[in-house]
């Protein structure tokens, strides 16, 4: 991908309001490159691992700071992660920092298709962060079995020239708010789970009444978006008003806030 269309795409992503990848910046404090090594990169339903070279070039006249930190594209068009980083303190000069051999595990339960695998470079902020440069590369998931079919285990495990740094990862369950909000005749939830598992959505009424449930069941590991069209269980349409959405799996539970205007 050139540099262009990345900066295109990193456009598209903030025009959304998806804050994943951060602000683009018209001239890179920081550069970064990643090369595949033996491409295709091609997973079964188990996931597996795969290794690139990494080249990350600070473009400053004094030392800096540099983040970088992992992004996935899932089939869906939707954004995961961060699913690792790293912090590299003091990078000297127009200093280039080279690894020639990072290995990134990509779990099983995933969606069939193609990914795509960012690494960004600049300053991480949570849900604020600011990237100066991305590089990217494909890999595909090419079989995938039935839901709950075996063990899906695993996790996005990294090895490097570095250590990854925990406070540059965000995979846990995470809900967002729903969009538009407020909304007429229907809304969109996004919400990620980080292991394949059961969940539940369920949307309450401002009595705690529930009303409708929007997912009951398996979900692979990543990104979902589900939409409510403002009706019951029963088909029937739903007065104006504030509404609950709750998210509850393996142990999580988070409830957001809706209003529904007609």
């Amino acid at each position: 991908m050139t540099k262009k269309a990345i900066a295109m795409a990193l456009a598209v992503v903030m025009a959304l309001g998806l804050g994943l990848f951060g602000k683009a910046l018209a001239d890179p404090l920081f550069d970064v490159e990643i090369t595949p090594v033996n491409p295709p990169i091609e997973f079964g339903y188990w996931g597996g691992w795969f290794q690139f070279q990494t080249l990350i070039v600070n473009n400053s006249d004094q030392p800096e700071t540099i983040d970088a930190w992992a992004m996935l594209r899932f089939p869906s068009g939707l954004y995961y992660g961060p699913i690792n980083g790293h912090r590299f303190e003091n990078v000297g000069p127009h200093e280039t920092l080279t690894c020639n051999f990072v290995d990134q595990r990509i779990p099983g339960c995933l969606e069939y298709g193609v990914y795509t695998y960012y690494i960004m470079v600049g300053r991480w902020v949570y849900q604020n962060p600011t990237a100066y440069d991305s590089s990217s590369l494909n890999f595909s998931m090419v079989f995938v079995q039935s839901a709950n079919d075996g063990d899906c285990g695993g996790t996005f495990d990294f090895r490097s020239c570095v250590e990854p740094d925990a406070n540059l990862s965000d995979i846990g369950y995470d809900i967002k708010q729903n969009y538009p909000n407020p909304f007429n005749a229907r809304t969109t939830i996004t919400y990620q789970v980080p292991n394949a598992g059961n969940v539940r959505l369920d949307i309450y009424d401002i009595l705690g009444r529930k009303v409708r449930t929007l997912v009951d069941g398996f979900n692979l590991i990543g990104p979902h978006q589900v939409s409510w069209d403002a009706l019951n269980d029963n088909g029937g349409t739903v007065s104006t008003g504030i509404y609950f959405y709750r998210l509850v799996g393996n142990g999580y539970a988070e409830t957001k806030r809706m209003t529904l205007v007609k």
